[in-house]
Protein backbone atom coordinates (compact mmCIF):
# COMPACT_ATOMS: atom_id res chain seq x y z
CA UNK A 1 0.00 0.00 0.00
CA UNK A 2 1.31 3.44 -0.95
CA UNK A 3 1.23 5.33 2.35
CA UNK A 4 2.15 8.60 0.63
CA UNK A 5 -0.88 8.62 -1.67
CA UNK A 6 -2.67 11.95 -1.71
CA UNK A 7 -5.58 10.92 -3.89
CA UNK A 8 -8.58 8.74 -3.15
CA UNK A 9 -7.87 5.53 -1.25
CA UNK A 10 -9.25 3.56 1.66
CA UNK A 11 -7.17 5.24 4.33
CA UNK A 12 -6.99 8.76 2.94
CA UNK A 13 -9.64 10.32 5.25
CA UNK A 14 -7.47 9.53 8.28
CA UNK A 15 -3.99 9.50 6.83
CA UNK A 16 -4.21 13.03 5.44
CA UNK A 17 -3.86 14.30 9.03
CA UNK A 18 -0.22 13.16 8.90
CA UNK A 19 0.67 14.28 5.37
CA UNK A 20 2.27 17.44 4.01
CA UNK A 21 3.72 19.78 6.66
CA UNK A 22 2.44 17.46 9.42
CA UNK A 23 4.35 14.44 8.11
CA UNK A 24 7.67 15.01 9.86
CA UNK A 25 8.14 16.21 12.46
CA UNK A 26 4.83 14.48 13.13
CA UNK A 27 2.01 16.77 14.22
CA UNK A 28 -1.20 15.14 15.39
CA UNK A 29 -4.51 16.88 14.56
CA UNK A 30 -6.09 19.16 17.15
CA UNK A 31 -9.33 18.31 18.94
CA UNK A 32 -12.53 19.61 17.41
CA UNK A 33 -14.54 22.01 19.55
CA UNK A 34 -17.16 19.30 19.99
CA UNK A 35 -14.56 16.79 21.22
CA UNK A 36 -13.01 19.34 23.59
CA UNK A 37 -16.37 20.44 25.03
CA UNK A 38 -17.47 16.85 25.57
CA UNK A 39 -14.21 15.89 27.27
CA UNK A 40 -14.28 18.95 29.54
CA UNK A 41 -17.89 18.23 30.54
CA UNK A 42 -17.00 14.65 31.56
CA UNK A 43 -13.61 15.22 33.20
CA UNK A 44 -14.77 14.20 36.68
CA UNK A 45 -17.28 11.56 35.62
CA UNK A 46 -16.09 7.93 36.06
CA UNK A 47 -15.95 6.37 32.62
CA UNK A 48 -15.14 2.91 31.29
CA UNK A 49 -11.83 3.04 29.43
CA UNK A 50 -10.93 0.09 27.20
CA UNK A 51 -7.46 -1.26 27.98
CA UNK A 52 -7.05 -4.54 26.08
CA UNK A 53 -8.40 -8.07 25.83
CA UNK A 54 -11.90 -7.02 26.95
CA UNK A 55 -10.46 -5.32 30.03
CA UNK A 56 -12.08 -2.06 31.15
CA UNK A 57 -11.06 0.43 33.81
CA UNK A 58 -13.43 2.84 35.58
CA UNK A 59 -11.62 6.12 36.15
CA UNK A 60 -12.25 9.86 35.79
CA UNK A 61 -10.42 11.28 32.79
CA UNK A 62 -9.04 14.12 34.89
CA UNK A 63 -7.10 11.71 37.15
CA UNK A 64 -5.34 10.08 34.20
CA UNK A 65 -4.58 13.44 32.62
CA UNK A 66 -3.04 14.75 35.85
CA UNK A 67 -0.54 11.88 35.82
CA UNK A 68 0.92 13.27 32.59
CA UNK A 69 0.16 16.99 32.81
CA UNK A 70 0.81 17.64 36.50
CA UNK A 71 -0.62 16.07 39.63
CA UNK A 72 -1.04 19.49 41.27
CA UNK A 73 -3.22 20.85 38.46
CA UNK A 74 -6.85 21.65 39.19
CA UNK A 75 -9.70 20.43 37.02
CA UNK A 76 -10.09 23.99 35.70
CA UNK A 77 -6.43 24.04 34.65
CA UNK A 78 -6.80 20.69 32.90
CA UNK A 79 -9.87 22.06 31.09
CA UNK A 80 -7.82 25.08 29.98
CA UNK A 81 -5.15 22.72 28.65
CA UNK A 82 -7.76 20.86 26.62
CA UNK A 83 -9.15 24.08 25.16
CA UNK A 84 -5.63 25.14 24.17
CA UNK A 85 -5.34 22.22 21.72
CA UNK A 86 -8.81 22.53 20.20
CA UNK A 87 -10.02 24.24 17.04
CA UNK A 88 -11.35 27.73 17.59
CA UNK A 89 -9.39 28.38 20.79
CA UNK A 90 -8.64 32.10 21.37
CA UNK A 91 -5.18 33.05 20.11
CA UNK A 92 -3.91 33.82 23.60
CA UNK A 93 -4.97 30.37 24.83
CA UNK A 94 -3.50 28.23 22.04
CA UNK A 95 -0.68 25.89 23.06
CA UNK A 96 2.20 26.95 20.79
CA UNK A 97 4.92 24.66 22.13
CA UNK A 98 4.96 21.37 20.12
CA UNK A 99 5.98 19.41 23.22
CA UNK A 100 3.19 20.89 25.36
CA UNK A 101 0.46 20.62 22.73
CA UNK A 102 1.40 17.09 21.70
CA UNK A 103 1.57 15.94 25.32
CA UNK A 104 -1.89 17.34 26.03
CA UNK A 105 -3.30 15.79 22.85
CA UNK A 106 -1.66 12.45 23.58
CA UNK A 107 -3.53 12.17 26.87
CA UNK A 108 -6.77 13.85 25.79
CA UNK A 109 -7.25 11.55 22.79
CA UNK A 110 -7.39 8.55 25.11
CA UNK A 111 -10.75 9.80 26.34
CA UNK A 112 -12.36 11.21 23.20
CA UNK A 113 -13.46 7.68 22.24
CA UNK A 114 -13.62 5.68 25.46
CA UNK A 115 -15.67 2.79 24.10
CA UNK A 116 -14.65 1.40 20.67
CA UNK A 117 -18.18 0.03 20.16
CA UNK A 118 -19.80 3.46 20.48
CA UNK A 119 -20.87 5.30 17.35
CA UNK A 120 -17.97 7.22 15.85
CA UNK A 121 -16.19 7.93 12.56
CA UNK A 122 -13.27 6.09 10.99
CA UNK A 123 -10.82 8.98 11.64
CA UNK A 124 -11.94 9.26 15.29
CA UNK A 125 -11.64 5.51 15.82
CA UNK A 126 -8.18 5.39 14.24
CA UNK A 127 -6.92 8.36 16.24
CA UNK A 128 -8.19 6.82 19.48
CA UNK A 129 -6.54 3.43 18.86
CA UNK A 130 -3.41 5.10 17.49
CA UNK A 131 -3.06 7.18 20.64
CA UNK A 132 -3.40 4.10 22.84
CA UNK A 133 -0.70 2.37 20.80
CA UNK A 134 1.66 5.37 21.03
CA UNK A 135 1.29 5.34 24.81
CA UNK A 136 1.85 1.57 24.91
CA UNK A 137 5.00 1.88 22.78
CA UNK A 138 6.26 4.57 25.15
CA UNK A 139 5.54 2.44 28.23
CA UNK A 140 7.37 -0.52 26.66
CA UNK A 141 10.26 1.85 25.77
CA UNK A 142 10.03 1.09 22.06
CA UNK A 143 9.33 4.67 20.89
CA UNK A 144 9.29 8.01 22.72
CA UNK A 145 5.79 9.24 23.58
CA UNK A 146 5.94 12.71 21.98
CA UNK A 147 5.34 12.33 18.20
CA UNK A 148 7.07 15.67 17.52
CA UNK A 149 10.29 14.05 18.78
CA UNK A 150 10.12 11.06 16.43
CA UNK A 151 13.10 10.27 14.25
CA UNK A 152 12.37 9.93 10.54
CA UNK A 153 12.14 6.13 10.69
CA UNK A 154 9.69 6.37 13.61
CA UNK A 155 7.56 8.86 11.68
CA UNK A 156 7.50 6.54 8.67
CA UNK A 157 6.48 3.68 10.93
CA UNK A 158 3.65 5.78 12.36
CA UNK A 159 2.35 6.53 8.85
CA UNK A 160 2.18 2.82 8.11
CA UNK A 161 0.53 2.04 11.44
CA UNK A 162 -2.12 4.71 10.79
CA UNK A 163 -2.88 3.10 7.43
CA UNK A 164 -3.12 -0.37 8.94
CA UNK A 165 -5.34 0.75 11.80
CA UNK A 166 -7.66 2.53 9.38
CA UNK A 167 -8.05 -0.75 7.50
CA UNK A 168 -8.58 -2.60 10.76
CA UNK A 169 -11.27 -0.21 11.98
CA UNK A 170 -13.04 -0.44 8.63
CA UNK A 171 -12.82 -4.23 8.59
CA UNK A 172 -14.24 -4.43 12.12
CA UNK A 173 -17.01 -1.90 11.54
CA UNK A 174 -20.55 -3.18 11.70
CA UNK A 175 -21.76 -3.93 8.16
CA UNK A 176 -25.16 -2.31 8.58
CA UNK A 177 -23.57 1.01 9.57
CA UNK A 178 -21.47 1.02 6.42
CA UNK A 179 -24.33 0.75 3.92
CA UNK A 180 -24.64 1.42 1.06
CA UNK A 181 -20.85 1.31 0.68
CA UNK A 182 -20.15 -2.07 2.31
CA UNK A 183 -17.78 -2.98 -0.54
CA UNK A 184 -15.18 -0.66 1.03
CA UNK A 185 -15.39 -2.60 4.28
CA UNK A 186 -14.97 -5.90 2.41
CA UNK A 187 -11.99 -4.45 0.58
CA UNK A 188 -10.45 -3.42 3.90
CA UNK A 189 -10.81 -6.97 5.23
CA UNK A 190 -8.95 -8.40 2.22
CA UNK A 191 -6.05 -5.95 2.66
CA UNK A 192 -5.53 -6.39 6.41
CA UNK A 193 -3.18 -9.38 6.31
CA UNK A 194 -0.85 -8.18 3.49
CA UNK A 195 -0.78 -4.70 5.05
CA UNK A 196 0.20 -6.17 8.43
CA UNK A 197 2.90 -8.28 6.77
CA UNK A 198 4.27 -5.18 5.02
CA UNK A 199 4.23 -3.29 8.32
CA UNK A 200 6.18 -6.06 10.04
CA UNK A 201 8.70 -6.18 7.19
CA UNK A 202 9.29 -2.43 7.46
CA UNK A 203 9.72 -2.68 11.24
CA UNK A 204 12.39 -5.37 10.78
CA UNK A 205 14.18 -3.34 8.10
CA UNK A 206 14.05 0.00 9.95
CA UNK A 207 14.60 -1.41 13.46
CA UNK A 208 15.13 -5.15 14.05
CA UNK A 209 13.23 -8.41 14.54
CA UNK A 210 12.88 -7.96 18.30
CA UNK A 211 11.30 -4.54 17.79
CA UNK A 212 8.99 -5.95 15.10
CA UNK A 213 7.86 -8.76 17.39
CA UNK A 214 7.07 -6.38 20.25
CA UNK A 215 5.25 -4.05 17.85
CA UNK A 216 3.02 -6.89 16.65
CA UNK A 217 2.19 -7.74 20.26
CA UNK A 218 1.23 -4.13 21.04
CA UNK A 219 -0.82 -3.87 17.84
CA UNK A 220 -2.81 -6.93 18.85
CA UNK A 221 -3.41 -5.51 22.33
CA UNK A 222 -4.60 -2.15 21.03
CA UNK A 223 -6.84 -3.54 18.29
CA UNK A 224 -10.51 -2.51 18.66
CA UNK A 225 -13.00 -5.36 18.99
CA UNK A 226 -15.75 -3.62 17.02
CA UNK A 227 -16.40 -0.16 15.62
CA UNK A 228 -19.82 1.43 15.06
CA UNK A 229 -19.42 3.91 12.23
CA UNK A 230 -21.44 7.04 11.59
CA UNK A 231 -22.33 7.63 7.96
Amino acid sequence: MDTQTTGKCLVWPTHRSFCGPNAWPVVFPRLTQEEANHLISTLETPIARYIAAETWLQTPAVDMMKQRLGRQKTTAEIAADIRSVSDGAPADEVATSPQRSQTILLVARMFTVTDPSQSTTIPQAVLATLWQLVLALDQSRLIVSIPAHYELREARLLHRIACYQALECMALSRPYTWQPDSSRMQGAQSYRRPCLQALRAFAIEAFDEVFAYKLMVELEKSAPQTVAINR
